[in-house]
């Protein structure tokens, strides 16, 4: 399934593999998004991208990510994404169901197996918030654990330490709103 980029109604620019896009051309961006792509938004609003009945994304101004692969629906069922800077949210469709998506940071490892969570990395480290489902989350060379709905999980870039608590209260209407938008999207 292809990534299709949805209208915005920010200024700005995604940049896709080092060009520079408006993201006002939606098109543009669906051209040029691809698995493996690295892309960048440079915009003063939220980003959204889906892959048919899979997976949704969205990124914040800032995000700097490498696109996965949207899991196949029979074969090819694991893909991977890597998130160096910002907030980046996603929510998994009806099709995903089975899959796996590894997301990695500079300090963490994220296992995705179908839910709605934000992965936030920023200097000091990384930030996992699950709104739905479970996620595995650890630091890049040690043991996951599960984060459940409601919890967040936090990864210390300076010494790897690692910290449980409740999912952060300004992503909560942002991960419902992103899961409820695209509801009829991921079907």
């Amino acid at each position: 399934a292809r990534w299709v980029a949805l209208p915005s109604s920010g200024t700005g620019s995604l940049t896709v593999d080092g060009v520079a896009v408006p993201v006002s051309q939606t098109a543009e961006i669906t051209r040029r998004i691809h698995p493996g792509s690295r892309i960048r938004l440079e915009c003063v609003r939220d980003l959204d991208i889906v892959s048919g009945g899979v997976l949704a994304m969205q990124l914040a101004p800032g995000t700097e990510v490498v696109v996965p692969r949207a899991p196949g629906r029979w074969f090819g069922r694991s893909s991977q994404a890597s998130v160096d800077a910002g907030h980046f949210r996603l929510t998994t469709g009806e099709h995903f169901h089975g899959a796996r998506l590894a997301i990695t940071t500079p300090e963490a490892a994220i296992q995705v197996t179908g839910t709605t969570l934000a992965v936030i990395a920023i200097p000091s480290g990384t930030c996992v918030c699950v709104l739905e489902g479970v996620a595995q989350v650890g630091p890049r060379a040690g043991a996951m654990m599960p984060v459940p709905a409601g919890s967040r999980c936090e990864i210390h870039r300076r010494d790897g330490e690692t910290q449980m608590g409740d999912m952060l209260v300004s992503e909560r209407p942002k991960l419902t709103d992103l899961r409820d938008r695209m509801a009829s999207v991921l079907r």
